[in-house]
């Protein structure tokens, strides 16, 4: 009977215990949505990694493209819209982010740098959460842009280049 109660009572506190972890861990585990204006989203689909501070802090959920400015001056940005652990935010007002390739060709994915604390908090606006930006934004050259400079047009008007001063600077010591 001893041993009844003792085993009984071992599967409480077990019990007991698992409860009390998960529920720490989903309070721990909020979520908090931002939003970052790049000048090209070039491939950034929904379901990429969100890294903060170098450490994986969420993913991305949707690519929009929005109009930016107004009159002549409009132009076509895209709106990165991500969500994060909570512990990350927030984000304020000197925060950067910048598209970085996983690997030479892999997927891209958004390093955000948080800010520093004396710069004032990123508020939410116009029905969007806190955004970055595209002042605070950067995104890497491609290594296929790259390859691309020297596609056979480029590489013609290259030699022609070239050649003219090659032309012009004959005899000229």
């Amino acid at each position: 009977m001893r041993r009844l109660a003792s085993i009984t009572v071992a599967l409480l506190a077990a019990g007991t215990l698992t409860v009390a972890l998960l529920s720490a861990s989903a309070q721990g585990s909020s979520t908090a949505t931002f939003d970052v204006v790049f000048d090209n989203a070039r491939g950034l689909i929904a379901g990429q990694l969100v890294k903060v501070a170098g450490a994986q802090a969420g993913s991305i959920e949707n690519v929009t493209v929005v109009k930016h400015g107004s009159g002549a001056r409009t132009s076509y940005k895209a709106r990165i819209e991500g969500s994060i652990d909570s512990k990350f935010m927030p984000l304020r007002a000197n925060a950067t982010c910048t598209i970085r390739p996983q690997g030479l060709i892999a997927e891209n994915y958004v390093e955000c740098d948080p800010g520093s604390p004396p710069a004032r908090v990123l508020r939410a606006a116009d029905g969007h959460p806190p955004t970055v930006p595209v002042q605070n934004t950067t995104e890497p050259v491609s290594l296929l842009d790259l390859f691309n400079t020297f596609n056979v047009p480029t590489r013609e008007r290259f030699t022609l280049i070239l050649d003219e001063l090659g032309i012009g600077t004959s005899a000229r010591g």
